[in-house]
Order: C-alpha cells, then structure tokens, then sequence
C-alpha cells in the first residue's frame, strides 16, 4: 500500500490538486456543497477548507475533490476524528463547541490560526450545516476572514 499512495501522490502532484469534474453520478446537497466548496477555494486562492462534520462524511466527500488546500475536519465525535485521520488530506480536529453557526465559524477560526493552516485576513472556506450536530445535513460554503 505505501508503494500505491506514493506512486498515486506523485500523480497528483504532477497533475495538480485542481478540483476534479463534477462526477456522474454524485448526487444530493452534502456532495454539491463539497465540490463547490473545493472549486470556490481553488478560484480564490483560499487557505484552508473547513468542514464541520458530525459524521465525517462531508469532509471525505472534500477529501475525493483533492483540493490544494488542507481540509480541516471539525467534530465533536472522538470516534469521527479516529476515522478522518485516515482520509487523504484530512486534517482532523475534536471540536468542542457545537451549537449556533456563528460559534462553529467562531471554532473553526480559532482551529485554523492556532494550528497554522491560515492567517488572519485569509479566506477560509467553511462548510457546515444550520442544523448542527445531525448527519447529512450540510447546506451550506462560507467564505471566512478570521481576526
């Protein structure tokens, strides 16, 4: 398997990261928001994507566009963090607060400057969902200048 991710690696390196084509097949809100949060983040040259996540699956559906970005996976299940941190490109993160959206964009900021995949005045590209701590509920990109 080491010989297989190194030879795939060297591919997308050579390749680059740009965010794939919509795939055939892919459908439903959570996979839409993913790509487009990959294609927006490409376009204007963002830091970090941000993925606030109960169950992970949004942040592997960022992970299958190979954005150039790092994607940062926030979520308050221990479990959830185990799983994503054998996600290609996933950098994952126990979050501690979940409730309003503006205290998930409060946290993911935090999370992105403390740990060095932003700087103030960078656009970071959140996604999540207003219903927070329900799977499969993503509806939505915020493009975020943390402070």
């Amino acid at each position: 398997m080491d010989e297989i991710t190194r030879v795939v690696e060297a591919d997308i390196e050579r390749e680059g990261r740009a965010p794939q084509p919509w795939a055939e097949g892919r459908t439903g809100v959570s996979n839409a928001i993913s790509y487009g949060a990959c294609e927006v983040a490409h376009r204007v040259g963002a830091a970090a994507i941000v993925s606030a996540t109960f169950s992970g699956a949004t942040a592997r559906a960022v992970a299958r566009n190979l954005p150039a970005q790092p994607i940062v996976a926030i979520s308050p299940n221990p479990r959830v963090v185990g799983q994503l941190a054998l996600c290609w490109g996933v950098s994952p993160q126990l979050g501690t607060t979940r409730g309003s959206f503006e205290e998930v964009v409060h946290e993911a900021s935090d999370l992105v400057l403390a740990n060095g995949f932003g700087e103030r005045g960078q656009v970071v590209l959140i996604t999540a969902g207003l219903q927070t701590n329900q799977s499969g509920k993503t509806n939505l990109i915020k493009a975020h200048m943390p402070e």
